[in-house]
């Protein structure tokens, strides 16, 4: 219960951050997108936020984690449904500087998974960490291996 409600609060303040953006865009008058590239596409939120908000084309999403992906591949259908005017197009791979395969680090509240390294010693790991499992010590992540690959490829 009260993990839900951090992600909920997680959440709220992710609300706020879209609405930047697209405060943002919209003031350098790019809200008509032929392409956009979704790096990092997670579940799809961003897919939403820009169809919601603007005139896109085609979408290009990128997901490297085959757990995110398969989330992506359910909200497709409905943003096809949506908006059928965008061509809408999702790969289950990570773009990078080079073609390779890299540990993953897939948290259980998943806006957190990345490529990167994670520096489990730093404040802001700990307290988030311990926020989000408050009454758990469980595993922080689990490593899978996934594919990334350059844009050009």
């Amino acid at each position: 219960m009260i993990k839900k409600l951090i992600i909920l609060l997680l959440s709220f303040f992710d609300f706020f951050h879209q609405r930047k953006i697209i405060k943002f865009l919209s003031k350098k008058n790019l809200t008509k997108i032929d392409i956009l590239f979704d790096v990092g596409a997670h579940k799809g939120e961003s897919i939403g936020l820009f169809l919601r908000n603007m005139n896109v084309k085609k979408i290009i999403s990128f997901e490297p984690s085959p757990i995110n992906f398969l989330r992506l591949k359910n909200i497709k259908e409905h943003y096809i449904k949506k908006f059928n005017k965008t061509d809408i197009i999702i790969e289950n791979i990570g773009l990078g500087n080079e073609n390779k395969e890299i540990n993953f680090k897939q948290f259980e509240e998943s806006s957190s998974s990345t490529m990167k390294e994670i520096d489990e010693e730093s404040s802001y790991f700990k307290k988030k960490f311990n926020l989000l499992n408050f009454f758990s010590k469980k595993k922080k992540y689990k490593i899978l291996k996934v594919k990334i690959t350059t844009l050009e490829d």
